[in-house]
């Protein structure tokens, strides 16, 4: 029997250079016109967590903002593992 498994990422979002405004990667492009594009860009921001259930569903993000440290994410992976008898993935990225 399979175990959920966990691993930590790194956090990235779309980040528009002019005005700052942030937007989730997981979702449609922020931009509207090609003439938007250029003020967006791809960025890492921290570290968050994938989740590989069972059944193969994946969900990435803990419901929170990114950690801002390895060590901050390490900490909340040991506690997932711990309530939820998970593993720890660690080939990722």
């Amino acid at each position: 029997m399979s175990q959920t498994k966990i691993a930590i990422i790194p956090s990235r979002r779309w980040k528009n250079t002019r005005t700052g405004q942030t937007a989730s990667i997981r979702g449609a492009v922020p931009y509207l016109s090609l003439k938007d594009q250029r003020d967006w860009n791809v960025e890492t921001s921290g570290f968050t967590v994938r989740i590989t259930e069972t059944n193969g569903n994946v969900t990435v993000g803990a419901g929170r903002s990114p950690f801002s440290t390895l060590e901050a994410a390490s900490e909340y992976v040991a506690q997932y593992v711990n309530t939820f008898n998970a593993v720890i993935e660690t080939n990722h990225c």
